[in-house]
C-alpha cells in the first residue's frame, strides 16, 4: 500500500530562552520552557537541502590522500587552494581531482535509508535540492544510480522524478562553505532560509547552512566531530533523519 505523510508540514519550534544545545522530543517532556510557549516561533520545514557525496553516499573519497597528492595542508579547503594556483597549476591540479572523483565513483554506493528518507521528503511535499562540491559528472552518475535503485525499491509507487528541483555542482560559484549556492536555492524556491533545512556531513555544509540561516543537520561519522559545534541537530543514520522529519523538533537558540 501507499505510504501516508501525516505531516505534509514539518514544524520547528525555536523558542528564544537561553537553552543551550538541541533537544529532541524525547528529551524536552520536563522542560521549564515548555510553560513559556510565548518565547515560540513556528517555522515550517518547506525545503531541505542536500549534501551529496558522505551524506546521501557513502564517504569513500579520501581526502587526506587527496591533500597529500595536491600539497594542501590539514584544515585548508582544498578547492579554495587550488582556484588561487595560476591557470596551468589550476588546470593540472583539477585534473588530479577529477581523477581522484572517478575512483571514487567506481565504489559509489548510497548511504542506508537513503531511498526510503528521499522518497518520504518527496511525498511530504516538501521542496528536495542538492548541493554538492562535486564536479558535475559525479553529480549525473549519483542521480542515475539513485533513480535505478529508487525504481527497484518502490516498484508499486510512482516514482517522483525529478527528485531535487536544484542541482548545484562545484560550477556554480562560490562553492560552499560559501552560503551563496544555498542562498541561491533559497531564492529559486521563494523560501526564507529560516523555511529551509541543510542536511549534510562535513564542515563546509554547516558553515554554509549557518550563514545563510537555515536550520543546519549533520550526520555524524567517525571522522566530523569538528562539525557538530555548527549543527543545530545531529542524526546518526538517514533513518534517524527520517524520524526527525515525521514529528515537530525543537531547536534552542
Amino acid at each position: 500500500g501507499k505510504m501516508v505523510s501525516r505531516f505534509v508540514y514539518k514544524v520547528i519550534n525555536r523558542p528564544f530562552s537561553a537553552g543551550l544545545g538541541t533537544k529532541l522530543p524525547s528529551e524536552r517532556a520536563n522542560d521549564r520552557d515548555d510553560c513559556n510557549a510565548g518565547n515560540e516561533r513556528i517555522y515550517k520545514i518547506q525545503g531541505v537541502i542536500f549534501d551529496m557525496d558522505g551524506t546521501l553516499t557513502l564517504p569513500v573519497l579520501d581526502f587526506a590522500k587527496l591533500r597529500r597528492m595536491l600539497n594542501v595542508a590539514e584544515g585548508t579547503d582544498i578547492l579554495k587552494s587550488v582556484n588561487a594556483m595560476d591557470h596551468e597549476k589550476k588546470e593540472q591540479y583539477y585534473k588530479i581531482i577529477e581523477e581522484f572523483e572517478n575512483e571514487g565513483l567506481e565504489s559509489l554506493a548510497l548511504q542506508p535509508h537513503c531511498v526510503e528518507m528521499l522518497h518520504y521528503v518527496s511525498i511530504a511535499d516538501v521542496k528536495r535540492a542538492l548541493v554538492t562540491r562535486n564536479s558535475r559528472k559525479s553529480v549525473d552518475i549519483f542521480l542515475t544510480k539513485l533513480q535505478e535503485e529508487m525504481q527497484q525499491k518502490l516498484k508499486d509507487e510512482e516514482s517522483i522524478w525529478p527528485l531535487f528541483s536544484e542541482v548545484l555542482s562545484r560550477d556554480f560559484t562560490p562553492v560552499k562553505p560559501d552560503p551563496a549556492p544555498i542562498l541561491h536555492i533559497c531564492n529559486q524556491w521563494e523560501m526564507e532560509p529560516a523555511n529551509v533545512v541543510l542536511v549534510g556531513d562535513g564542515l563546509n555544509d554547516m558553515q554554509a547552512g549557518k550563514s545563510a540561516g537555515t536550520v543546519t543537520i549533520l550526520l555524524k561519522n567517525s571522522s566530523n566531530d569538528h562539525a557538530v559545534k555548527l549543527a543545530d541537530i545531529v542524526v546518526y543514520s538517514l533513518q534517524e533523519l527520517m524520524q526527525l522529519f515525521s514529528s515537530p523538533f525543537r531547536l534552542y537558540v
